[in-house]
């Protein structure tokens, strides 16, 4: 063979780039779509995976500038920047600082899975979490009975035992009576799904006495968004918490198995305007479900979001129960700025 003539390409050369290739447009699409989740609701789907794009728009890249693949890098890169300003909000530092002085309100979040049995595992942490409040979802009769039965530091204040996943209960700590700074003043379950044909999603609305400080709580399981009519229902029940949030004078919380990640449009129905902000801000993935997986890969779907009255000090994921979630711990306190109203103090 002549000097002048060109070489072939080795056929591995070929291969790499068509591999490159089809990765690269198989995660700008999943990109693009988590993008138009207002649209469809397949679509958003891939909204709650922008964690897993962006990883993989940053090993895709290294990849493609190794192979010296120009376009695909360019679009690997694209893949990157567009998921992680998505996630950006998640891991960017703020401050936890506690307020000198300012009594602390701790919430545990649990959904206990209504297949699941295991009440020791679940005994254990609830004698172990050291939370003023306990919200859980998807207690069906079975839990409801148990968890009055066990040997455990909390009493049940409210719930509406259900089959399958439509159960929610409140569980008080047997110490917050004597504790002056966090009371519990009342409780009650609505429908969350009210006015939606055959629809019946419990929710609990209580109020609390933080340092002589009203506090509104309202707790929440919308259904899973695995079919169009279920991601309608999933979003009525969140624009549900939206409404009645907006409805408060006091500080106030939004808590439960939200099941939407903060990435999603869904997700942007409770923090569109600002006026709830997510703990999870500033404290990464934090994922709690499935737990079948390592515990950096999972899902935060599990959420805690508050007012601008009240401060996230603490948050941190708990132990496998037995259930596909992992609970979540939140720990709150108010500003310094907010006075008690006139006759709180009495109140306590």
């Amino acid at each position: 063979m002549s000097d002048t003539q060109p070489r072939p390409k080795p056929k591995r050369s070929g291969c790499v780039t068509a591999v490159v290739g089809m990765v690269c447009v198989g995660l700008a699409v999943a990109t693009l779509a988590g993008r138009l989740g207002r649209f469809w609701w397949v679509a958003d789907l891939f909204s709650h995976f922008a964690v897993y794009l962006a990883l993989a728009g940053a090993g895709l890249f290294i990849v493609a500038v190794l192979f010296r693949r120009w376009v695909w890098s360019g679009v690997a890169l694209m893949v990157l920047t567009v998921n992680a300003v998505v996630i950006w909000p998640v891991f960017a530092p703020v401050d936890t600082a506690k307020p000198e002085g300012s009594p602390v309100l701790r919430l545990a979040q649990m959904n206990v899975l209504h297949k699941n049995r295991d009440s020791i595992r679940i005994g254990e942490f609830l004698r172990g979490c050291e939370a003023d409040l306990v919200v859980m979802q998807e207690v069906d009769p079975w839990w409801d009975c148990k968890l009055g039965e066990m040997d455990i530091p909390y009493r049940i204040a409210v719930s509406r035992p259900g089959e399958g996943s439509f159960g929610i209960a409140l569980l008080v700590h047997e110490s917050l009576g004597d504790n002056p700074a966090v009371s519990l003043l009342d409780t009650r379950v609505i429908n969350a799904a009210e006015g939606i044909d055959g629809a019946d999603r419990p929710a609990i609305e209580a109020t609390l006495l933080l340092d002589g400080q009203r506090v509104r709580l309202f707790s929440i399981h919308p259904p899973p968004p695995v079919t169009a009519e279920l991601t309608l229902l999933r979003d009525s029940v969140l624009r549900r918490a939206k409404q009645w949030a907006d409805e408060q004078t006091d500080p106030h919380i939004v808590i439960g198995d939200l099941n939407t990640t903060p990435w999603s449009y869904a997700f942007s129905i409770l923090t569109g305007d600002g006026e709830l902000a997510s703990t999870l801000r500033g404290r990464g993935n934090q994922g709690t479900w499935p737990t079948g997986v390592p515990l950096p890969w999972l899902l935060p779907i599990d959420h805690c979001l508050v007012s601008e009255g009240l401060i996230c000090v603490d948050r941190h994921i708990g132990p496998e129960t037995g259930s596909d979630h992992r609970p979540l711990i939140v720990s709150l306190a108010l500003p310094r700025s907010i006075e008690p109203p006139a006759g709180a103090a009495s109140a306590k």
